[in-house]
């Protein structure tokens, strides 16, 4: 497939495709579906949850809050038992199913 004369390429991270590339003129997604949201008149209400489901995806693409996987490896890295030799042993699985379903309780603990 020949693709000169078709539009100029170029390699972006998923948080650039999401909010955008002003210098390049790349508009990005979240801009687009909030102009959509204008443009069809969405409630005040529907538009802020759209926007905090944005707002994560973004962060999470930036990096700014860690995945599930990178959260928990960080959690048993740090934990007092952890012997840094790939193995967990049962108080470690437990404390860290325990830390997970305190977090799902508890509001101070996801911030």
């Amino acid at each position: 497939m020949d693709l000169e004369g078709e539009g100029t390429f170029e390699e972006l991270y998923i948080h650039e495709i999401l909010e955008g590339k002003p210098d390049t003129g790349f508009i990005g997604i979240c801009p687009l579906i909030q102009a959509f949201m204008r443009d069809k008149r969405y409630s005040t209400k529907v538009v802020q949850e759209v926007n905090s489901y944005l707002d994560f995806l973004l962060l999470r693409a930036k990096g700014e809050i860690p995945t599930g996987a990178s959260y928990q490896r960080h959690f048993v890295l740090s934990h007092p038992d952890y012997k840094h030799d790939s193995v967990l042993s049962d108080r470690i699985a437990y404390d860290l199913i325990a830390h997970i379903l305190e977090m799902n309780t508890n509001a101070e603990l996801r911030d």
